[in-house]
């Protein structure tokens, strides 16, 4: 019967290792899905729950420690004392903790992947954002270098766009129309000066369908410094968003490169809690060492006895 016990008490301690082996699979997939932490904050709480999983483990090593130190220092001539020894384990409180990790193990990491899966998110959206407005600004410039080349033709390649572009009372540039009306005004005063005939209707009409054709040309030219206007503030403005957003980039590149270097810490902790593991495992071999040798000796005993 006592040797029963100690089969079943065996049998419970080899379950034990095996919820501790569970357990650091889950603490090696922690490790591995804190990778995509980005938040100093984040990072430090769950270096704290590796701790708090560390205390727990060195706790259980003590209980089992005690339980091998009272299973040597019980006579060997007692029969009970063996038992009660071997009935001191309590596997089920090392299950229990190692059950209570595993859950918190898994909780954080599912954690941590919904804040991965949403940085990912925002990286690929902001990625797709600077895309468009990369397009943008390819397409405007296109459009600016197009009404550029329309203003030159309209004003000549010898007249500077930037005195196009001024406008205004300060800019001693013209535009096709006042040089018209100008020129029209200095042929009035000459053939006035002259004593000329005054025009007749046919010279008349030329000059109306001249004027006709000049308000037109120019009209045009002045939607078209308007557009180059407006789309010379347009690009600007996508410049500077674009500029934000490949520093935002940048940030985010330097954010992670910082997180990388805090999950080197905690794969750090986890390979020590590894070796806390390992540890543990030595002390459970010692311990079903010790049971299976107070087991062999009680069965002497009860085999020795008449």
């Amino acid at each position: 019967m006592q040797l029963r016990i100690l089969q079943d008490q065996h049998a419970e301690l080899q379950a034990a290792c095996k919820a501790k082996d569970a357990e650091l699979q889950e603490l090696r997939e922690l490790a591995g899905a804190s990778m995509t932490l980005q938040s100093q904050d984040v990072q430090a709480a769950k270096i704290i729950e590796l701790s708090k999983k560390n205390r727990q483990l060195t706790l259980a090593l003590e209980r089992e420690r005690q339980v091998a130190t009272k299973l040597r220092s019980e006579p060997q001539g007692q029969q009970g004392g063996a038992v009660a020894s071997s009935g001191s384990l309590d596997p089920s409180s090392v299950e229990e903790i190692a059950r209570s990790v595993v859950e918190q193990a898994a909780e954080a990491a599912e954690a941590a992947n919904k804040e991965a899966a949403m940085w990912k998110e925002r990286h690929q959206a902001q990625t797709n954002k600077m895309a468009q407005l990369e397009q943008k600004v390819f397409a405007l410039e296109i459009e600016s270098k197009k009404l550029t080349r329309a203003l030159v033709r309209e004003v000549g390649e010898d007249v500077p766009l930037a005195k196009v572009l001024e406008g205004g009372t300060s800019s001693d540039w013209k535009g096709r129309r006042e040089v018209i009306q100008m020129l029209r005004d200095q042929v009035k005063a000459l053939k006035a000066a002259q004593g000329l005939v005054p025009e007749g209707r046919q010279e008349a009409a030329t000059k109306k369908v001249l004027s006709k054709i000049s308000g037109t040309k120019t009209a045009e030219m002045e939607r078209v410094v308007g557009e180059l206007a407006v789309a010379r503030a347009e690009l600007d403005s996508l410049k500077a968003k674009y500029d934000a957003a490949v520093s935002r980039r940048k940030v985010l590149e330097n954010e992670i490169a910082s997180m990388k270097e805090k999950v080197a810490v905690v794969l750090d902790k986890s390979r020590n809690d590894d070796k806390l593991v390992a540890a543990l495992r030595t002390e459970l071999a010692n311990i079903r060492r010790g049971a299976a040798s107070a087991a062999n000796k009680v069965t002497s005993r009860l085999m020795l006895a008449p």
